[in-house]
């Protein structure tokens, strides 16, 4: 690498493209559960009150989650531009990543699991794909 401070080779390029490529795919990512979001509303409008209520509920935890996940951009990529000891800091990204990462997936991977017992008659396999998206990752 060359002793450029600013150049695509400098060390400040390598921390901050992927933390970049991050929050842009997130801002996809909600556009997208936006669509569904919408599309859902018009395509199941008599669904029960505890389905609509879980449905908009994961959208606003997406809402909040971008939310999040911007301000912890700007706090390394506007506020501190440019001090590598800035880029450091945790912020918010302890709480808006690994914790509402895990309790959005967990409840979408539960609700298939009562969708697939409801729908399919079936009571073992929705207790093993439970059982497994509850399982810790051991690469924590």
């Amino acid at each position: 690498m060359s002793s450029n401070a600013t150049g695509p080779d400098s060390p400040l390029a390598y921390l901050v493209g992927p933390l970049v490529m991050g929050f842009l795919f997130n801002w996809g990512l909600l556009g997208i559960l936006s669509v569904q979001t919408v599309i859902y509303h018009l395509s199941f409008p008599h669904d029960t009150v505890a389905v609509k209520a879980l449905v908009y509920g994961i959208f606003v935890a997406g809402c909040v989650q971008t939310a999040l996940i911007t301000q912890d951009a700007f706090q390394w990529l506007v506020y501190s531009w440019g001090s590598m000891e800035r880029l450091e800091a945790i912020n918010l990204s302890w709480f808006d990543v690994p914790v509402m990462d895990g309790c959005i997936s967990a409840t979408v991977q539960l609700f298939f699991c009562w969708r697939i017992r409801v729908l399919g008659d079936m009571k073992v396999l929705p207790l093993i794909i439970a059982m497994v998206c509850s399982t810790p990752s051991k690469h924590i």
